[in-house]
């Protein structure tokens, strides 16, 4: 299995580079793409919430208390008074780090349910209900939330398999097969949930039609196609610009 730090290091170089992409496309602003960036890397990390690491369930609940608190101070908005803010914030804060993670490490076992497909799904679908009914961000900018988170938490997963072949004495490790999964046999009521919710949320969201319109139009491929290498000069070389 593969360790925290390459968890991290590898969940923020695949989610930089989309994050590249996506700014170079014109898909989003630099602001956006540091958002975009860090809930990639949360989802790098996010499928080790079922780990007995203590350090890893502090991490990444710290990072849920902290992004949850934001959400609910944003989701009641300028209608209270500052003091409510603060105070309806650390609630969240306090429910998630003192509630739902001794819970988790309670009833959850390592490269369980949330070690699965259906888990990575059901997470980039929570980021997006949590962007557009907690931040209210656009809907096109949630969705592309959801897929950061998606793909940081898939990455977490294909890491785990390869790091279950031993290339060295050419064998298959017994946590083959462990991370990469449609379904959890060991835990199928669990399973069954995560493709539930995963599926239900949906109903409550905008669909991601102004994302596949933003993604089908020409100006995006000639966007990518005009910045993936330079043209016409030398590397790390600006073009000239004249005063106007």
């Amino acid at each position: 299995m593969a360790n925290f730090n390459t968890h991290m290091i590898t969940g923020a170089a695949i989610c930089g580079t989309t994050g590249i992409i996506a700014l170079s496309g014109g898909l989003a602003d630099p602001k956006e793409v540091l958002l975009l960036f860090g809930v990639g890397s949360l989802g790098g990390i996010l499928p080790d919430i079922d780990s007995d690491n203590s350090v890893v369930i502090q991490f990444v609940f710290s990072a849920l208390s902290v992004l949850g608190a934001f959400g609910t101070i944003f989701r009641m908005g300028i209608a209270f008074s500052v003091a409510e803010l603060l105070l309806g914030g650390l609630a969240v804060f306090l429910m998630i780090y003192f509630g739902l993670a001794p819970l988790f490490k309670a009833q959850t076992v390592h490269r369980g349910v949330f070690h699965s497909i259906p888990a990575a799904l059901l997470f980039g679908i929570l980021t997006v209900t949590v962007f557009f009914h907690g931040y209210r961000t656009p809907a096109t900018l949630a969705w592309l939330g959801g897929i950061f988170m998606t793909t940081g938490y898939l990455t977490h997963l294909v890491l785990d398999e390869i790091y279950s072949v031993d290339l060295t004495n050419k064998r298959i490790k017994r946590s083959f097969g462990s991370a990469l999964k449609f379904f959890d046999r060991g835990n199928p009521l669990g399973s069954m949930l995560l493709y539930f919710f995963a599926f239900l949320l949906p109903a409550f969201l905008p669909g991601p039609d102004n994302l596949v319109h933003q993604l089908g139009q020409p100006e995006i491929r000639r966007n990518l196609e005009e910045k993936l290498f330079p043209e016409d000069r030398s590397w790390f070389i600006p073009p000239f610009r004249e005063d106007r």
